[in-house]
């Protein structure tokens, strides 16, 4: 192989495992609610859409979001996989699957689906800019998703 395919080849293969690195990243800082670390996989002025909660602009007002709905949990875990990505030049789009377990209080509820998000490289590496959450399937008791009471 010359040189510069060498080259392109590894550079392929680094920015696919950024992206990758990205998905991984996203999912600990939901489940450790460290979600100033959004900031190391989603650009400032993302689109994020989860569902219901319409498009939210920017990754505070995602983080924020992320916060009300994660907080009350007792527990939360993010596992994603099966990572297809596309590269473009500076740009790119992944789908990675999701399946994520939320518990509260003995209840669990299972979400399971397709995060499906676009990148771009940024000089502090790549970055989400739009990530749609696409819910396939869910199971258990939605309740363990709701705040409890007053």
């Amino acid at each position: 192989m010359d040189p510069d395919a060498l080259a392109a080849l590894v550079r392929e293969l680094a920015d696919r495992r950024a992206i990758e690195d990205g998905v991984i990243c996203y999912a600990h800082a939901l489940d450790s609610r460290d979600y100033a670390r959004l900031r190391e996989c989603i650009a400032p002025d993302a689109r994020v859409h989860y569902g219901r909660s319409g498009w939210l602009d920017g990754v505070d007002a995602a983080a924020q979001y992320c916060a009300r709905a994660l907080d009350p949990l007792d527990r939360s875990q993010h596992r994603v996989g099966t990572v297809d990505v596309k590269l473009d030049g500076d740009r790119a789009a992944s789908t990675a699957y999701v399946c994520a377990e939320h518990v509260r209080d003995g209840r669990r509820f299972t979400v399971g689906g397709r995060y499906l998000d676009r990148w771009a490289r940024t000089p502090a590496g790549w970055r989400i800019v739009q990530r749609e959450l696409v819910v396939d399937w869910t199971d258990g008791d939605p309740e363990a998703l709701r705040p409890p009471r007053a």
